[in-house]
């Protein structure tokens, strides 16, 4: 981001589009709302998104270390946002992985499935496959193909839902990443 709003009445529509399509239908909470809550009371969630920022700074600079005192999990959880929750557990298990900690990594990334299950499906198996690299990285290679599965059936949950969200990128990653020797699920190939 180039550090500019982006027109609030784009981020509504956007958010709503993706609401209908990803959100589990019970979730939580919804990208619209949190949206409009971020708009009404931009305060509230000023210290985050400082943080966050000071976090992607310092990993792309490679400061796994300073990335990771910015402390954006007990900042999100103190927010009490699930949405903003597992954005924060995605960002730090994404730091452990790259600072050669995939065990913290696979730790943070299974907090954030647990929370993207119960509100995001479609985030939930993005998640998986990076707790799936993670897992691989830490030599369990059976735990990683089973996790890999994991994420292609809630990829394929998605492909039957109400309102199906078919995303070629997803269904990219997952081909990209499957393990050699594991097979397609056949509930999931029919």
């Amino acid at each position: 981001s180039n550090g500019t709003a982006p027109d609030p009445e784009v981020a509504k529509l956007v958010a709503r589009v993706h609401d209908r399509q990803c959100l589990a239908p019970d979730a939580l909470q919804t990208w619209d709302a949190l949206t409009a809550e971020r708009t009404s009371n931009p305060v509230k969630f000023q210290e985050y998104r400082d943080a966050r920022l000071r976090f992607q700074s310092a990993l792309s600079q490679g400061q796994i270390d300073h990335a990771l005192k910015q402390n954006l999990v007990g900042l999100a959880v103190d927010l009490k946002s699930p949405l903003i929750e597992i954005d924060a557990l995605q960002l730090e298990g994404t730091a452990y992985v790259l600072g050669e900690r995939p065990v913290d990594g696979v730790a943070m990334f299974e907090r954030a499935v647990t929370a993207a299950s119960r509100v995001s499906p479609y985030q939930a198996a993005y998640l998986l496959l990076l707790q799936s690299d993670a897992e691989r990285r830490t030599g369990d290679g059976k735990k990683a193909n089973e996790t890999w599965s994991r994420a292609i059936v809630t990829a394929g949950r998605l492909l039957i839902a109400e309102h199906p969200a078919f995303d070629p990128v997803l269904w990219e990653r997952l081909g990209y990443l499957r393990p050699i020797e594991e097979k397609w699920p056949l509930d999931v190939v029919h």
